[in-house]
């Protein structure tokens, strides 16, 4: 996945492709600095994208989004879960539920920070 999250990067970063990423701002941000360098790194990290589970299994999570591609995001054992505002857990993930997911891009993932389950897959009745 490190080629997939260096494309990521570069289309998020110029804006190319109308990702419809948004870039999460820190609460406790620092002001912004003139010096390039801290600039480029601020748009390397914290980003949040919605969409739609697809597959879900230990490590990995992907989501279809509405006029956009898929997106992979590695999960690790610092993602966090929430759900209805509050902890939730992976299990509670399933394909079809709507999420909000806060990343950051790494060298070599894309890294799922912390997964909010906005609405959980809906079961069909049985008739």
């Amino acid at each position: 996945m490190k080629t997939k999250a260096w494309a990521l990067g570069a289309m998020l970063a110029t804006g190319v492709g109308g990702f419809g990423i948004a870039h999460a701002q820190n609460q406790n941000a620092q002001p912004q600095q003139t010096n390039q360098n801290a600039q480029t790194q601020q748009t390397q990290t914290d980003w949040v994208a919605e969409g739609r589970v697809i597959k879900v299994d230990d490590d990995e999570l992907k989501i279809s989004r509405p006029g956009g591609p898929n997106i992979e995001f590695e999960l690790t054992r610092d993602t966090t879960f929430r759900m209805s505002g509050g902890n939730a857990s992976q299990r509670d993930l399933q394909p079809g539920a709507e999420v909000r997911v806060r990343f950051d891009l790494s060298e070599d993932d894309t890294l799922a920070r912390e997964v909010d389950i906005v609405r959980q897959a809906s079961t069909p009745t049985k008739r």
